[in-house]
């Protein structure tokens, strides 16, 4: 489950990228936004569902370690958020 904590930043980046190319369709760009509220949420909903029953999540982008790289962390608060 730890591939569900970057997609929290990804799909609105992802989504954000999509609505700016389609900026001459403003319904394709509610629509775009709304997908990715969509998915965003359902991730948040599975990610706490996880937390509850496992415990915190943790993922070190890039494989590096914590003092050189960013690490992701999930816990109950920030599951919440």
């Amino acid at each position: 489950m730890n591939v569900l904590v970057p997609l929290v930043v990804i799909v609105p980046l992802v989504g954000a990228a999509t609505a700016l190319i389609l900026s001459k369709r403003p319904h394709l760009q509610r629509l775009v936004a709304i997908v990715a509220l969509i998915i965003v949420l359902i991730i948040g909903v599975v990610l706490l569902y996880t937390v509850d029953t496992q415990g915190p999540l943790a993922m070190e982008d890039g494989g590096w370690a914590a003092p050189f790289g960013i690490v992701l962390i999930v816990d109950r608060l920030a599951a919440l958020m």
